[in-house]
């Protein structure tokens, strides 16, 4: 299982989101909270849509079943993410899920063209295999929401699982880059290629974005979010 919800740059919502939509997967179960924020959503055509989760799979002889699961957001509440993320969790057993790979952002003062993707497991002998992959290793710190609960409560019930989190500068709402930095280790470790088109475009245009602000007189308005000094208490956000 592939999971990823929307979190700083929307790293993880983008990475998912692409592959659902390359890979072609298919809608199969949703997943319903009152945890969610109390509204809906008007599609162009005037009909309604509820806030919802969504999972998705493909089969293919090369890398097994896939599932993904993705969501609108996050619940709001921190009672909200423990139950969904213990919900997801629940129907992944149900499914036989035998490793779990979530994702998201880390926090920098910068931007860059090629973001780190660091990581951590629940299972040792995992480290070897991100390393093998230039995923640099998690140390210290806490990774916040929805995408690091699924990681972590994955533990107790046996599942194996991995967290990703790229660079991201905290002012960029959609970082493809970031998105596309992850789907690069994940492609690698399951075994798949996906079609990199589309985020690069979308990382193209933020790039450029972040030129222009550099510009004198235009700037974005505020300032972006910071990782902390090496001599601090590392934070992780997703």
């Amino acid at each position: 299982m592939i999971a990823g919800l929307p979190g700083i740059g929307s790293v993880a919502w983008l990475a998912v989101d692409h592959l659902v939509r390359e890979l072609k997967a298919e809608l199969f179960a949703e997943l319903y909270s009152p945890s969610f924020s109390p509204k809906v959503w008007l599609a162009e055509d005037g009909t309604v849509k509820l806030v919802k989760g969504d999972f998705h799979f493909t089969k293919s002889k090369a890398t097994g079943d896939l599932v993904f699961f993705t969501a609108s957001e996050q619940p709001h509440s921190p009672e909200g993410q423990y139950e969904l993320a213990d919900r997801v969790l629940e129907f992944a057993e149900k499914l036989s899920v035998k490793r779990l790979i979530t994702m998201g952002g880390m926090a920098t003062d910068r931007f860059t063209d090629t973001p780190k993707v660091y990581g951590g497991t629940t299972d040792l002998t995992l480290m070897g295999e991100l390393e093998k992959h230039g995923v640099l290793k998690l140390v210290g710190g806490s990774i916040t929401g929805t995408n690091g609960l699924l990681f972590g409560l994955a533990k107790p019930r046996n599942i194996q699982a991995i967290c990703l989190l790229a660079e991201t500068p905290g002012y960029l709402s959609f970082d493809a880059g970031a998105a596309r930095a992850v789907l690069e280790v994940i492609s690698k470790m399951v075994g798949f290629q996906v079609d990199m088109s589309h985020l690069e475009k979308r990382a193209k245009e933020n790039k450029d974005a972040v030129d222009r602000a550099k510009e004198p007189g235009i700037g974005w308005g505020r300032t972006g979010a910071r990782r902390p000094a090496s001599d601090r208490e590392l934070s992780y956000v997703s």
